[in-house]
């Protein structure tokens, strides 16, 4: 032969019988494959070491829909549930009215009408349109007093009082007789001096109440109206068509009795 075998290559037959030995066989390692339980392990090892998938934000609810986009809720507990998470319109009458920001209706014991801003206390009792978001089973939020509407009626809703939060309601309520509950700002009159006015908002289109002193109670004057300012005040009058109409398009609520204002509790 060329070359050599190694110890481990040369077999007993070729050795020589006076030098012939047992030679161990060699052992093997034996190697196990894998089998589906380990694959299984290792599969689930890899899964616990991956992060878990980030949350989902709440993006909140969708902008409710101008010119149309808004589905008829029943009043029944089926239609509810086929309108979750949509903006709806419902025509229904009102069971209860807590505090007059939320309501029930008649046919939706557990559906609650929740106002965001404004009141409603007027209402109860009478068959409305409301417009608002279907949160849940058990909540409809509806943005503010202005999405609630006597049904067949397009004057806006009477309340017993209004802040500043109706304002855009009162510009649509030309003559009509209201209370208004706010804080006076300033004190301000008109260049004639013959109106004078406390100031609600400032900002413009604004919003006041104003005495016309020629059909003014004796001491309903400056120095009388002055001592409002800072303060809040019910105010009980008529909104001026004059003023809407006017280039300053001004929200005035005139009135002409002394008592027509005091303090608030």
């Amino acid at each position: 032969w060329a070359g050599s075998l190694s110890n481990e290559d040369e077999t007993a037959e070729d050795k020589p019988r006076t030098e012939r030995q047992e030679t161990k066989p060699q052992l093997k390692k034996k190697t196990t494959p894998p089998t589906s339980k380990n694959k299984t392990v290792t599969a689930l090892a890899k899964i616990t070491k991956t992060e878990p998938a980030p949350k989902k934000e709440d993006e909140g609810r969708p902008p409710k829909p101008s010119g149309g986009g808004l589905f008829d809720l029943e009043p029944t507990p089926r239609s509810v549930k086929d309108l979750l998470n949509h903006w709806v319109i419902l025509t229904a009458t009102v069971a209860t009215s807590e505090e007059g920001r939320s309501l029930t209706f008649e046919g939706l014991p557990d559906l609650k009408a929740q106002l965001e801003k404004g009141t409603t206390e007027a209402i109860k009792g009478n068959k409305v349109e409301v417009i608002g978001y279907l949160k849940s089973e058990t909540l409809l939020e509806v943005e503010s007093a202005e999405d609630i509407e006597i049904e067949g009626d397009d004057t806006p809703m009477l309340k017993d009082v209004y802040t500043l939060e109706d304002e855009a309601r009162l510009r649509n309520m030309s003559q009509a007789s209201v209370t208004v509950r706010a804080t006076v700002t300033e004190f301000t009159k008109s260049q004639s001096g013959k109106t004078l006015y406390l100031v609600f908002k400032k900002e413009k289109p604004e919003f006041r109440a104003g005495v016309v002193l020629s059909q003014a109670d004796n001491g309903l004057d400056e120095e009388y109206l002055r001592t409002f300012v800072g303060k809040e005040v019910l105010v009980t009058g008529q909104i001026s068509g004059f003023e809407l109409k006017s280039r300053s398009n001004r929200l005035v609520v005139v009135f002409r009795k002394k008592d027509a204002i005091k303090l608030t509790e």
